[in-house]
């Protein structure tokens, strides 16, 4: 795999505002989408320590994920990268500058060679650990549960997509 990053401009030209439109509406991601997101992210949050420990404690039983990781200040970065992407991913309005700034973190993954196969692994990974962390609010309201879900589902795929 070639390590080097792809200048984020090489991506861009591809980002506008009509294909971003369709890729939504083809998700059904909309507004109240990212209102429901936004909602849960007050849920989510106090909690998103534990899923990034979790989420790396996981990684680590991996050597070869292990290895592009690290230890010390490198970890400790993409322990903070891993908050903001999980703010990002419930709060963040989806327009041209969330998916660039999706497209960088791809690049950052491209280069330092993490193949996309761990990529979509992990994703999947994110996903299920965030999809426990929601679980209690099922007793609560299960319909609105459900819909969350397929929310939080919507937005992922949409940030696995680019480009």
């Amino acid at each position: 795999m070639d390590s080097a990053c792809p200048p984020i401009a090489a991506f861009s030209s591809a980002i506008d505002e009509d294909d971003l439109r369709k890729r939504l509406a083809f998700l059904e991601l909309g507004e109240e989408d990212e209102a429901r997101l936004r909602r849960l992210w007050e849920f989510v949050a106090p909690r998103e320590e534990g899923n990034v420990r979790s989420f790396y404690d996981h990684i680590d039983a991996f050597p070869e994920l292990h290895k592009l990781i690290g230890e010390g200040p490198r970890r400790e970065r993409l322990h903070r990268t891993q908050h903001e992407y999980a703010r990002e991913l419930f709060t963040m309005h989806c327009d041209t500058r969330y998916v660039e700034n999706r497209l960088q973190i791809g690049a950052i993954h491209h280069r330092i060679g993490l193949e996309p196969h761990w990529y979509v692994a992990s994703c999947a990974k994110l996903l299920t650990t965030l999809m426990d962390t929601l679980q209690p609010l099922a007793h609560e309201a299960p319909d609105a549960h459900a819909i969350a879900l397929k929310s939080l589902v919507r937005r992922m795929f949409l940030d696995m997509a680019w480009p």
